[in-house]
């Protein structure tokens, strides 16, 4: 078994950590859902971009001491 994450809501953006079956999950080659894909195929659906969102979502500064990032502690 291993963690795995896996998303319980959309809106509000939720998740939480579950085990997952290794054989499942390693060495496994999971492929991009088709209504993400435009139909040209060189673009992103608004369905991709709604999932993906949360995910990339916000940016986190570094901080830097004397060019070095800088420990949270």
């Amino acid at each position: 078994m291993m963690p795995a994450i896996r998303r319980i809501s959309q809106v509000p953006y939720q998740w939480d950590v579950i085990s997952a079956p290794l054989s499942q999950v390693a060495n496994q080659e999971k492929f991009m859902p088709r209504d993400f894909i435009s139909e040209n195929g060189f673009a992103i659906t608004q369905t991709c971009r709604d999932y993906l969102s949360p995910l990339i979502q916000g940016e986190d500064f570094l901080r830097l001491r004397t060019a070095y990032p800088k420990s949270p502690n």
